[in-house]
């Protein structure tokens, strides 16, 4: 795996995932469609789309309330990369994050 790009405003990534996440920017499912155009794309907070963090790709993400949104999709792989990303920024936000 890449070395993580850290800086003090973005989390922890990995730099070799910025194409793919341009890319899924491009593309996105039915489901992030609804939730950007009908919610999150006018939300009071800034939500970016496709964000990089650690060694996944987040559909969204909210850094001032630092929350990250993942549409789920039902199969064991998925449930298991989605609770070891959930592990993941939970330990990225306790060890700290600068923020502006």
């Amino acid at each position: 795996m890449s070395d993580l790009n850290a800086s003090d405003f973005y989390l922890p990534y990995d730099t070799a995932l910025v194409p793919t996440a341009k890319e899924l920017r491009k593309n996105m499912t039915t489901a992030e469609k609804k939730l950007w155009y009908g919610y999150l794309r006018n939300f009071k907070f800034k939500v970016l789309r496709q964000r990089p963090i650690d060694h996944f790709i987040v559909d969204f993400y909210c850094p001032t309330l630092k929350l990250g949104l993942a549409e789920k999709v039902h199969s064991r792989l998925n449930w298991q990369r989605d609770r070891q990303l959930s592990h993941r920024l939970n330990r990225i936000h306790r060890d700290g994050h600068k923020r502006d």
